[in-house]
């Protein structure tokens, strides 16, 4: 193990750590346990606090409901200009000027 670490005791560059990519520690664990079965005991009181909810409120509930749940749209990028031609440049008084549709 003292191969892994520089001097000052830190992991070497490239190191990877101990624990497997991707495992949850503990305290992630049991949060989402704890979490789970709080809102499984109260998911039968849901619809009436909903109702009480004034629109905006329930509106944006529902925005982030969705942000958990759905998603997300990633960013698409392209460039209009290499691929559209304009077939019209300008027109004046109904007239093409660049004659590409006469």
């Amino acid at each position: 193990m003292e191969k892994e670490r520089n001097e000052d005791g830190t992991f070497k560059a490239g190191h990877s750590g101990f624990k497997l990519k991707g495992s949850i520690n503990e305290v992630q664990k049991i949060t989402r346990e704890k979490l789970g079965e709080f809102l499984a005991s109260k998911i039968d009181e849901l619809p009436a606090i909903y109702e009480k909810l004034s629109d905006k409120e329930k509106a944006k509930l529902l925005m982030w409901v969705c942000e958990l749940f759905l998603p997300k749209q990633k960013e698409v990028a392209f460039d209009i200009a290499d691929k559209f031609t304009p077939v019209i440049t300008a027109m004046v008084d109904g007239k093409i000027l660049d004659g590409s549709l006469e």
